[in-house]
């Protein structure tokens, strides 16, 4: 069995032993706790370990916090930890014991004593976040991005030109071959066993999500609807986000789909990129887009099974483009790099847009994804249009699928989408 290496390990590698507690959140099977069961190998690190995806466990854990954690060794890694919304107190503690013990006692250094992971993000891990603030070092986990799948290295994507020039590509893919990898997505189980069928695999998963992380917050009613929701979003990723005509679809209120989307935005199967807003753009678009963080989920329940479906769909264009947002921002949370505040979408309402503005020291840089393999100039006569409403452009990028990097004007440049 193929162990495959993860950019992130350079980030965790640097926690141990400097957080009490460290946490890794990210999407069920993307691979957090053999992360963890790696680089405690690695380090040789002697950890006790539970999941409270054991219902036995969950219900002592969160019924009798103290004797629970009392039950094991340290360190401890507690896996699905959110299902355990009394343990965070318990565990702020038996660390602020430890670290009162070695600045006044006998104890020795504090070292890290939890790890904990969650596939969901919510309001306990909110809370977790306020009670441990100082205490617990975080990482986030998506699936492999394309230089994981190749074990190659990864750092984040600067959309400079002179740094894209100098970055090292990954494998340039014929348009099948990538359009294989796209509808194949990024769960690591899809790699370790190349036998095992994309159908099978995420058919499973949907159900087991559901069961496991749905149905406690779904009325019973409501399953099938939220069944054929998570479908309707998939089909529209990459685009922007209209409650008013997914309620309309499926006969269900807009509250209601607004609470279902931030439950998959909460759990990391969706990110939510918000358009760029100054005094300057009253005229500009402000619903966000939606992109689901995983390109052959969303194929999935989309509906496309077949790579010559695929290719041959309307879906190809908005899938494409999911792909490469995916794979830049993999990029950045790979490096624990804050992404708040650094990446949006800029449209108007006569539909020009920009699919990315990168913000790196309030300079913006525009990216435009196409699917084709060929760019023009006209592609990129938009970017121009930043500057009017008071931005400092930067260098303009089009991600296609091109096999070399060519300039477009003075300014830009068509750029393959293995640079990312």
């Amino acid at each position: 069995m193929k162990y495959y290496h993860r950019v992130v390990e350079k980030e965790l590698s640097k926690m141990l032993g400097n957080f009490p507690v460290i946490m890794i959140l990210g999407p069920r099977q993307v691979g957090k706790s053999t992360l963890l069961d790696y680089l405690s190998q690695q380090h040789k690190i002697k950890s006790e370990y539970v999941t409270l995806d054991n219902a036995v466990q969950a219900g002592l854990a969160d019924r009798q916090p103290e004797q629970f954690l009392s039950s094991f060794g340290r360190p401890l890694v507690i896996d699905e930890f959110q299902y355990a919304n009394n343990l965070t107190s318990y565990i702020k503690i038996e660390v602020d014991n430890a670290r009162r013990n070695a600045l006044f006692g006998d104890g020795g250094e504090v070292g890290t004593i939890f790890y904990l992971t969650g596939s969901q993000v919510f309001e306990s891990m909110d809370s977790m976040r306020e009670s441990l603030a100082g205490r617990v070092g975080i990482l986030n986990l998506y699936g492999l991005s394309a230089r994981e799948i190749e074990q190659i290295p990864g750092t984040v994507f600067s959309p400079v030109f002179a740094d894209i020039k100098a970055r090292k590509p990954s494998q340039h893919l014929g348009e099948k071959e990538l359009y294989k990898r796209i509808l194949r997505g990024g769960y690591p189980e899809l790699y370790i066993n190349s036998e095992l069928s994309t159908q099978q695999f995420f058919s499973s998963y949907l159900q087991t999500y559901i069961e496991r992380d749905f149905r406690k917050r779904l009325r019973p009613e409501n399953e099938y609807d939220f069944t054929r929701f998570v479908s309707l979003l998939a089909a529209r990723t990459g685009q922007q986000l209209v409650i008013d005509n997914i309620a309309s679809d499926l006969g269900v209120d807009g509250k209601t789909i607004s609470s279902w989307v931030s439950l998959l935005s909460s759990t990391g199967l969706i990110y939510l990129l918000q358009p760029y807003h100054n005094q300057a753009t009253k005229r500009l678009a402000k619903r966000p887009k939606v992109y689901f963080t995983d390109t052959g989920l969303a194929c999935y329940l989309a509906g496309y099974p077949t790579v010559d479906g695929l290719m041959n769909s309307a879906f190809k264009g908005q899938i494409f483009e999911t792909y490469v947002f995916t794979e830049l921002l993999k990029s950045y949370v790979n490096s624990n790099a804050d992404v708040r505040g650094k990446l949006f979408y800029y449209r108007r309402n006569d539909k020009q847009e920009s699919d990315i503005l990168i913000n790196i020291r309030d300079t913006f840089y525009p990216i435009e994804i196409k699917s084709s393999e060929r760019v023009t100039a006209g592609d990129v006569n938009w970017f121009h249009d930043l500057e009017k409403i008071g931005l400092k452009v930067g260098d303009g990028t089009v991600i296609c699928r091109s096999s070399h990097i060519l300039p477009l004007d003075e300014r830009s440049h068509a750029v393959p989408v293995e640079y990312i």
